[in-house]
């Protein structure tokens, strides 16, 4: 496993996953692990956060982390088109 699978598979098992999405600095380490992972550990980690959609759409930095998957999305569907 390389060492951005490691990080972001910490991350995504830590107890404290929505409050890491949630904090100032956290909500930057979830956006970064977004744009480093690829292929099936990007969707685990899209699905956790979408996961807890309830707790982070009303929240200022859960809903930066939204933000950032919605945007993505939308560059794909771009390029399908």
């Amino acid at each position: 496993m390389d060492i951005t699978a490691r990080i972001v598979n910490e991350i995504m098992n830590h107890p404290n996953f929505v409050k890491v999405l949630q904090d100032n600095y956290g909500n930057f380490v979830a956006q970064t692990a977004l744009l480093a992972s690829k292929g099936e550990l990007r969707r685990i980690l899209v699905s956790r956060i979408e996961s807890n959609y309830p707790l982070l759409h009303s929240h200022p930095f859960g809903e930066k982390v939204l933000g950032r998957i919605k945007g993505r999305r939308r560059q794909v569907l771009s390029l399908l088109r």
